[in-house]
């Protein structure tokens, strides 16, 4: 059976792990989002339309002028001239391929400066030279579509990743392209991804490719997210809510709304929203910690602990849950709950490289040299997500103290 050949370009950079950021409150579980994921489109679920409004927060609605439509795939001439002298016009489609690829590579753009907070239109990161990972995959779907190519957004499943990062749990997942009818080898078939992080999905996780409106919502939620932090709360609600009317079935998007409204004091407003999210996604542990923390607000305790238990039960079951615990214990400093925290996560999964990789981590700080060496082996044996962990692991193979 042939395989999916796959093609990275990016290596420059370990900030963060995928293209698609959620981010998630610590004190809830449920909260803002950076690149979405679960954005299945269909009819969408049922609510009033002052809850994307911003009349609830905001003296006035705010309006659709307000926040433009983005030109997220528009070429420039620039931008085609640049296809224009680096792909032979005519040329087989995987040959075509090639050329692009030479091309970038040739003006820089293939090892692009990551920059995980940006997000920008393809004419903008082709401009600049950085961006995120969605910012580099709108620019070469852009470019390859130039070329005649059949690219596309993919949505990757990827097991779970949380980090602590300034108060918040971030989850990620991933994107990137596929670029269909080209074919690099007999072995593999018609199709090429293309990555611009250093996330490398294991075969089997599930892939789906999106539409160019499901990548829009993408990237007026990152841009909402980003002005929210930054104080432009008018500006980044209006990104939200149109990514929300792009992409009314991305139940993330209503986890984010509802950590909005509880961010601004509207309690309300935030319980409504995660009551939407679970409309879309009834198993939804964000959601469900949202109106927990809601409820409690509220003095309703049986509700707050009904929505509590459901959330601490899933969360004592999830390995990705006890890694996250471990990482945040390391990184203060202690060493014990980071040990005890990791082994929970490897007994509930103990095949993911990363949970021994860390275990490996701790232990070497602890001063346990052979117990850190058979967890970096074991971790390396298991596969690793990216180069500076592989690096990290072949440094240490040779250490003896």
């Amino acid at each position: 059976m042939p395989r999916v050949s796959s093609i990275s370009l990016f290596s420059r950079k370990f900030a963060t792990v995928a293209a698609i950021r959620s981010t998630v409150l610590l004190a809830c579980l449920g909260g803002l989002i950076g690149c979405v994921s679960n954005v299945d489109r269909g009819a969408g679920p049922a609510f009033d339309p002052s809850l994307i409004s911003g009349e609830r927060i905001f003296d006035s609605p705010v309006a659709d002028a307000e926040i433009p439509a983005a030109e997220v795939l528009a070429v420039d001439a620039e931008m085609r001239e640049f296809v224009r002298s680096h792909v032979r016009t005519g040329a087989p489609a995987s040959r075509r391929f090639g050329d692009l690829l030479a091309g970038m590579a040739t003006a820089g753009l293939t090892g692009p400066d990551y920059d995980a907070d940006r997000t920008l239109t393809a004419a903008e990161t082709f401009h600049a030279g950085t961006g995120n990972c969605l910012s580099f995959t709108n620019m070469f779907i852009a470019l390859a579509r130039e070329a005649d190519l059949d690219a596309v957004y993919q949505v990757i499943d990827v097991a779970p990743d949380w980090d602590a990062e300034s108060g918040f749990l971030i989850r990620y997942t991933h994107v990137n392209v596929l670029v269909r009818k080209v074919r690099l080898g007999k072995i593999y078939d018609n199709t090429v991804t293309v990555d611009f992080n250093e996330v490398r999905p294991a075969p089997d996780f599930r892939r789906r490719v999106i539409s160019d409106s499901d990548a829009e919502a993408l990237y007026h939620a990152n841009l909402g997210i980003s002005l929210i932090r930054a104080g432009g709360a008018r500006r980044g609600f209006g990104h939200l809510r149109r990514a929300i009317l792009l992409a009314p079935q991305n139940v993330d998007l209503w986890i984010n709304l509802g950590a909005v409204y509880a961010t601004q004091g509207d309690n309300d407003s935030s319980m409504e929203a995660y009551r939407v999210a679970l409309q879309i996604e009834p198993d939804s542990r964000a959601a469900m910690a949202g109106l927990a923390r809601g409820y409690e607000k509220a003095g309703d305790a049986e509700r707050a602990a009904f929505y509590r238990s459901r959330v601490n039960d899933y969360l004592e079951k999830n390995p990705y849950y006890h890694y996250a615990v471990a990482r945040t214990a390391f990184d203060e400093g202690n060493d014990a709950l980071a040990l005890e925290a990791v082994e929970k996560a490897i007994a509930l999964r103990g095949r993911i490289g990363r949970f021994h990789f860390l275990k490996g981590l701790v232990e070497e700080r602890q001063g346990r040299a052979d117990a850190a060496r058979a967890s970096f082996q074991t971790a390396e044996r298991l596969g690793l997500e990216n180069e500076a962990k592989r690096a990290y692991i072949r440094d240490f193979v040779g250490y003896n103290p």
